[in-house]
């Protein structure tokens, strides 16, 4: 209400005003001598009299009067909901009820519509523009000194219609988007035809033959168990209790595998089993089996694991032997209990700490397919400019999984909304600024084992160049095998790549380039 009486004042300042200097040429409607209380007393039976609104009604001014204030259009052709409806059917059942003659046909104009509607409003004072808020005068009628035949009569539309407009002085905001989901999906699409093109999607056939291979496996490991068991002469109860199971991780597990992924599989053996028997027994098994091809061990690598070809497929297998539980029940559920780390040797836990850290990247991401689109875009590019691969020195699936949710984290749920081009653009640019070797986390655990990486007790830790930090307990770098040559190397592809997605983003180039070697 101050609001609106501020504008009352100056308009009408300014109508006084001319009305006095145009006196010969215009026949004046409004009366200067009237009485102050007389227009109060008149002003308070206007408003018993029915209105709906809880002041007086604005003013119309005359046709030949001018103001200084400034008229600002509120109509925005661009927004559904510049006036409301409701507003509109109150406007509508107030003119149906109102009056047919006015009070003062002479200053009463054609109802303006909607879409030309006006709002006045008064001009700012220099020292009112360095306030954070607005402080409008508020004045009585007295003091306006406003006259009876100036208040024109509540059930006049235009009146109405002005008042209605009025009433809402909050300001109008552009609120930007940065893409529409239209143009999301369609620059996502395009995205995606490009993998395609590269082949970075496995087909039914391939992800059947994937199943096929887990569940042989599965098999070939629980007739291996039950024989180990029985062999130590534990009874065949018991041997059939304790299980053994084969689980997948990696690429597999997060849904991101292309016809040239390999299938990453974690034997989890009771803990009658030892590491040896796994490199002696069940690599004899595998060794007579007609599926397998190129078979091979290394007991000694940092992550212990026989690697083959099953069906033409590549597998690598690692084994975890469970010491602190009686059983393995067959939901997976149970390896992410801190419970089953429990006594376990530091090999069987890196092991452990692959299918715990594949499983934990879904959760903390803030969105999944998004995430899932990028790692695949940031993979092919890995592949193309040879930097690809754990064992040569470069980093593994994991790791390159582990950067992508970080970016997916430093980008927020917003930005997750938005086209994975724009998280491809930030991967590089966050990737091509990094201050190695300070640590990547997507996940920060308190105190730890002291397996866990800590560059301030292990001092080993402290000659990592390109330290990813899996988010599993005991958290583990992901990239020991980097040199600090290899990491300047991948640096500069990042670099060399941040500006060929800031031209593909500008048009003047396609996605194609980003994969040339």
């Amino acid at each position: 209400m101050p609001f609106l009486r501020s504008q009352a004042r100056a308009s009408l300042g300014n109508t006084n005003t001319n009305s006095e200097v145009n006196s010969t040429r215009s026949t004046p409607v409004l009366a200067k001598s009237v009485n102050s209380t007389n227009i109060m007393s008149t002003i308070s039976n206007q408003l018993k009299s029915g209105t709906k609104f809880p002041f007086p009604p604005a003013p119309i001014l005359p046709h030949n009067s001018k103001t200084t204030s400034h008229v600002g259009n509120i109509f925005n052709v661009s927004s559904e909901s510049s006036v409301s409806s409701e507003i509109m059917s109150s406007l509508q059942s107030t003119a149906a009820s109102s009056p047919s003659s006015s009070p003062h046909p002479e200053v009463e104009d054609k109802p303006p519509s909607l879409n030309t509607a006006k709002v006045q409003y008064s001009q700012l004072s220099p020292s009112s523009k360095t306030k954070n808020t607005l402080e409008p005068a508020v004045k009585t009628h007295e003091q306006l000194n406003l006259p009876l035949e100036g208040i024109p009569s509540h059930s006049s539309l235009p009146v109405l219609l002005q008042q209605s407009l009025m009433l809402s002085t909050t300001p109008i905001v552009y609120i930007p988007v940065v893409e529409q989901p239209s143009v999301q999906a369609d620059r996502d699409r395009a995205l995606q035809m490009i993998l395609l093109q590269h082949q970075c999607y496995d087909d039914e056939a391939g992800m059947s033959l994937r199943r096929k291979i887990i569940e042989e496996l599965d098999t070939l490991v629980k007739q291996w168990v039950r024989s180990e068991g029985l062999m130590q002469s534990i009874n065949w109860n018991q041997v059939e209790k304790v299980g053994g199971k084969v689980v997948s991780y990696g690429s597999y597990k997060l849904l991101v595998v292309d016809k040239e992924s390999d299938l990453d599989l974690l034997c989890v053996v009771p803990k009658h089993v030892t590491r040896e028997e796994f490199f002696k027994n069940l690599y004899g098994l595998l060794a007579k089996k007609g599926e397998v091809t190129e078979l091979r061990q290394l007991p000694w690598a940092f992550v212990p694991v026989i690697k083959m070809k099953y069906r033409g497929m590549e597998v690598d297998l690692t084994m975890t032997r469970l010491t602190g539980v009686e059983r393995i029940p067959e939901d997976e559920e149970f390896l992410q209990s801190l419970l089953i780390t429990k006594d376990l040797d530091p090999k069987c836990l890196r092991s452990l700490n692959g299918y715990r850290a594949t499983c934990e990247i879904l959760q903390l991401v803030p969105s999944v397919e998004k995430f899932r689109l990028t790692l695949r875009v940031v993979k092919l590019w890995a592949r193309k400019n040879g930097i690809y691969g754990n064992m040569l020195g470069f980093l593994g699936g994991a790791s390159w999984a582990i950067l992508v949710a970080k970016v997916c984290q430093l980008a927020g749920v917003e930005g997750s909304l938005g086209s994975c081009v724009n998280l491809v653009h930030r991967f590089f640019y966050t990737f091509a600024k990094w201050n190695w070797p300070e640590p990547v986390y997507i996940k920060k655990v308190g105190v730890q084992a002291y397996l866990a990486w800590n560059p301030a007790m292990n001092h080993f830790d402290r000659e990592h160049a390109m330290p990813i930090i899996t988010s599993s307990v005991p958290q583990m770098n992901s990239a020991v095998n980097v040199s600090r040559t290899n990491c300047r190397l991948i640096t500069a592809k990042c670099e060399e790549a941040l500006g060929i997605c800031q031209s593909i983003i500008e048009g003047s180039c396609p996605w194609s380039d980003l994969f040339n070697t």
